[in-house]
């Protein structure tokens, strides 16, 4: 399986509410990371993942498109490497 690590964003601006929902969308990110480093593309917690992912952009798309196609991008690879591990399985 290929990895595809995302780069946390930062959270030192000058704008408070970018920095919360940047925090926000970091808890995610680190969530996605960590599910290929330490879980190994798991089934179960990638569906976990996803849900986190679409809570992403259910709730932080409105404040940043860029925030929107990060999470987008994210939830595409989440959902391909799950078809993967399922076709392995069977």
């Amino acid at each position: 399986m290929e990895y595809r690590f995302v780069k946390r964003w930062d959270t030192n601006t000058q704008i408070e509410r970018w920095n919360e929902d940047r925090k926000s969308l970091n808890e995610i990110i680190n969530a996605y990371n960590d599910w290929q480093i330490h879980h190994d593309f798991d089934i179960v917690k990638g569906g976990v993942l996803l849900a986190l992912i679409e809570y992403g952009i259910q709730t932080l798309s409105d404040e940043s498109s860029d925030y929107e196609r990060e999470l987008e991008s994210m939830k595409l690879f989440v959902e391909n490497c799950i078809a993967v591990k399922k076709a392995q399985n069977d």
